[in-house]
């Protein structure tokens, strides 16, 4: 099915895919953060969610592929990761490996604030590169940032070295950085980087009006 267009010409957001990084172990926050009730409903529905609306599909990566039922209900594709310790270096390529689209905006599973507009500015700015990833507030965010199929080869050789940090990615492939000022033009408060790492974090960030208990 071709893709939704916007002005006949088909959306940047609609030619990508989502991948969301599900596989990590939450030992800051003590239990499985991504099921954690957030404001009424699993924190991984309320970055899903959104993500399915805008893009031209959504890939969940995760170690246990039987815990998310509560997805079944969204247009989105549960792979398991295929390597058993968790880190981001594989469950990027294992989602990678699994995309549809030559491009893939990448988040973890406790980022609810996603910005559509951010990730359309690094899509756009991802094209002819192999990754193209925000800094902000001094930092690179390479777990908020759009990563090209075509670098797989290269995450393969790196985990097999067991080189496992993103940034050896980032020096062997071509990357387009995104200084503060462009990001800030997308998102201006950098709401798209805050993530749920403690319970500390899901009571300070839960929507308004939800209920601020444990």
């Amino acid at each position: 099915m071709p893709p939704s267009e916007t002005n006949g010409r088909p959306s940047v957001l609609k030619t990508m895919s989502a991948i969301v990084l599900a596989g990590g172990a939450s030992k800051r926050f003590g239990a499985d953060k991504t099921r954690s009730d957030w404001g009424g409903r699993p924190l991984l529905e309320h970055v899903v969610s959104p993500l399915t609306e805008v893009f031209g599909e959504v890939v969940v990566v995760t170690r246990r592929p039987e815990g998310l039922a509560g997805l079944r209900g969204m247009k989105v594709r549960v792979v398991e990761d295929r390597f058993p310790e968790p880190h981001p270096m594989g469950g990027l390529l294992t989602g990678l490996e699994a995309c549809v689209w030559e491009y893939a905006f990448v988040c973890g599973a406790d980022m609810p604030f996603v910005s559509p507009g951010l990730a359309k500015a690094l899509g756009e700015a991802a094209a002819g590169y192999g990754a193209a990833v925000p800094f902000w507030k001094g930092r690179l965010e390479p777990l908020c940032a759009v990563y090209a199929r075509r670098v797989c080869g290269v995450l393969r050789r790196l985990v097999a070295e067991e080189r496992l940090a993103l940034a050896d990615l980032m020096e062997i492939v071509p990357t387009r950085y995104l200084l503060e000022e462009e990001v800030a033009a997308a998102d201006p408060k950098g709401r798209s980087f805050i993530d749920i790492d403690t319970p500390a974090d899901r009571r300070r960030h839960l929507p308004k009006g939800a209920r601020n208990g444990a």
